[in-house]
């Protein structure tokens, strides 16, 4: 399943990157809600040497996953309920395997007359279909929990930015990933990981 989770943090960044982009580009006339209830009381700030010409910061997306508890808790929840439905669909498909091996020895003995073989031959497809139909299913599940994680993980990063840059300081930010390095920060740029990882548990404690 470890490709499972790293295809999910390439369809993450990708679509954080764009999330980010239009959040943060908006001009000085963009309006805002003044009746707008606060995400949280968390006093996380940003870097001292962030000025306003630093506009542009990226996090750490693989350390994130690993220091953050409540990204983390996210993680295994995803990864235990797709295993659930894995070993569900191997079940099931080892039921019939079961079932096909027992009644394809009978035939083979010769204990079944013709209309027997029949039925069992009309028991057969429709347990294959119900197996098929079954495994449909559970890919579907499988499809969801993915995309409710990546959507958990989304509006998490967003709420945790927004607190962070009350300021509206930061114009863009990047998203660097070990696992896919699309693009390589230099030694000076700045990286607010850590800052990003206290904001999100403090505002999803205990959820």
């Amino acid at each position: 399943m470890k490709k499972i989770i790293i295809a999910l943090q390439v369809v993450i960044m990708i679509a954080v990157g764009i999330l980010f982009y239009r959040s943060f580009s908006c001009s000085d006339k963009c309006e805002v809600n003044k009746e707008e209830k606060p995400l949280g009381k968390t006093e996380v700030k940003l870097p001292a040497k962030l000025s306003s010409d630093d506009i542009v910061v990226y996090y750490n997306q693989s350390q994130l996953f690993e220091k953050c508890a409540y990204i983390s808790r996210l993680q295994k929840q995803m990864q235990g309920d797709i295993d659930r439905l894995d070993a569900r669909m191997k079940a099931e498909g080892e039921e019939y395997k079961k079932w096909a091996g027992v009644e394809q020895e009978k035939m083979q003995k010769g204990l079944y007359n013709d209309i027997e073989m029949v039925n069992v031959s009309d028991q057969a497809q429709k347990k294959q279909e119900a197996l098929r139909k079954s495994g449909e299913g559970i890919e579907k599940q499988m499809m969801k929990i993915q995309t409710d994680t990546k959507n958990k993980f989304q509006e998490a990063v967003t709420a945790a930015t927004k607190v962070m840059d009350k300021e509206k300081k930061i114009k863009y930010i990047f998203v660097y990933s070990e696992e896919v390095p699309i693009f390589h920060p230099t030694e000076g740029a700045l990286d607010i990981t850590d800052q990003l990882v206290k904001a999100i548990d403090d505002l999803y404690k205990g959820k």
